[in-house]
């Protein structure tokens, strides 16, 4: 339920944890794909680990070891993974009352199905103390020896509130950026934490937040190119925009063979996202005082995870 990248990490901390990382050995080509995220925990202090050569064969011995700052990531990682966990079950009631649905029942009258619709039932109180929804109404009845709800009734739709909590569990599953795990994925593998980050923060405050979802897809594609720079070892001006960060990245490259004008569509594509971020993103805040569209939001961030993905396997 956690962002892909997340959902690794925490894997791979709590089985640090657990020290079940004794003496794994394997030929390189065939290493488990968790161990190639040593590396960026480590530069965390998450966790710390002495790997051994052997010619062709590695070892990561029982040396591995989660630090307090890993263990206090993992437990937030964890108590993310329950929070979220609840979130989700409540969007997929949200959901069903969305689209129309107005009893809930148990799916029969066995006792099973009538004790697990209890749950259902309190998640539908929660959803209407919480406001997300109008006129939720409980029934229950005596049986098994004690009270218990056969019913919850709605008598309303979602509230602004309620779609708006919609929106924001739909952007940290991904719904709202086409590709979302995919892109995380494929800068985790080139290996750029940084980039991964300003990625998720970019696609969790698409509906919530979107001023802030266009700033951190700017911060996602600049971070991104200064990476590749300085594995190439070029030196770049701090002040560079978007557009020259670019230019000395792809400098020699021929993007899409036989033809320059791809490079320079490419470009403005920077130009636009760069455009679109000083007049609403968050960094300089809207002169105007209007909210920035969730639709505005969605396109820039979902263009630059697209260009960000393009980059990383076409420059790698």
């Amino acid at each position: 339920m956690l962002p892909e990248y997340e959902q690794i990490y925490r894997e791979i901390l709590q089985r640090v944890r657990n020290r079940e990382f004794n003496a794994i050995k394997q030929a390189t080509t065939e290493l488990p794909y968790e161990v190639d995220r040593f590396q960026e925990l480590e530069e965390e202090a998450f966790i710390t680990y002495k790997p051994i050569l052997d010619g062709v064969r590695i070892a990561y011995l029982a040396s591995l070891r989660i630090t307090k700052a890993g263990r206090d990531y993992l437990a937030d990682l964890n108590h993310q993974a329950v929070e979220f966990q609840g979130d989700f079950e409540c969007y997929q009631l949200l959901k069903q009352i969305e689209e129309g649905r107005k009893v809930f029942t148990p799916a029969t009258n066995k006792p099973d199905d009538v004790q697990a619709f209890q749950e259902i039932a309190e998640r539908l109180l929660y959803i209407g103390k919480r406001g997300w929804t109008r006129g939720v109404v409980p029934a229950k009845a005596t049986g098994y020896g004690t009270w218990h709800f056969i019913s919850v009734e709605i008598s309303g739709g979602l509230t602004e509130s309620g779609r708006r909590f919609v929106r924001q569990v739909e952007a940290r599953l991904g719904q709202e950026v086409p590709g979302a795990a995919d892109t995380a994925e494929a800068l985790l593998s080139y290996g750029s934490l940084e980039a991964t980050r300003a990625w998720r923060k970019a696609v969790e405050r698409v509906a919530s937040d979107p001023d802030g979802a266009i700033t951190a897809a700017r911060s996602l594609l600049e971070t991104l190119l200064k990476d590749i720079l300085t594995r190439k070892q070029v030196t770049f001006p701090s002040s560079a925009d978007l557009k020259k960060l670019f230019r000395l990245a792809t400098d020699g490259v021929e993007l899409v063979e036989g033809t320059k004008q791809f490079s320079s569509g490419l470009q403005s594509v920077l130009d636009g996202v760069q455009l679109v971020r000083n007049n609403a993103g968050d960094a300089h805040g809207r002169s105007d005082g209007m909210p920035t569209p969730v639709a505005l939001a969605r396109l820039v961030v979902t263009t630059a995870g697209a260009l960000a993905r393009f980059l990383v396997d076409t420059l790698r």
